[in-house]
């Protein structure tokens, strides 16, 4: 069994990055209420980063084999690890607080925090 490394890390959202991202916000949701969702999912979330450290690595056209398993992760990508002999596989979360405020959202028909929840 290969070894996974967990660490918690802090990660801050702010109102900005979340508008360059999802430009489209601005136009049906006021800033403020933007800024108070975003405020919510900063204090509820609890952000773990696992990776492992992989040695069986095969390369093809737009993905890369780990372990038996494909990442189809592009060309692109692909082409800026090609010839490594080693590589680290890494899933992030925000923490399930965040699913759970999500469902909160979903369920007394708040639909539009829920989709900006899921969307952040």
């Amino acid at each position: 069994m290969r070894k996974v490394i967990c660490e918690h890390i802090k990660v801050s959202i702010i109102t900005p990055d979340v508008l360059a991202r999802v430009p489209s916000f601005s136009d049906f949701v006021e800033l403020k209420h933007l800024s108070d969702i975003v405020s919510l999912v900063n204090e509820a979330m609890d952000s773990v980063a696992a990776y492992t450290i992989c040695d069986e690595v095969l390369f093809r056209a737009d993905s890369i084999c780990v372990n038996g398993i494909d990442l189809i992760c592009g060309k692109k990508v692909v082409s800026l690890l090609v010839g490594s002999h080693k590589i680290a596989v890494v899933v992030c979360t925000l923490g399930q607080a965040i699913m759970n405020l999500y469902t909160q959202y979903r369920t007394t028909e708040n639909y539009l925090d829920a989709y900006l929840c899921d969307t952040i």
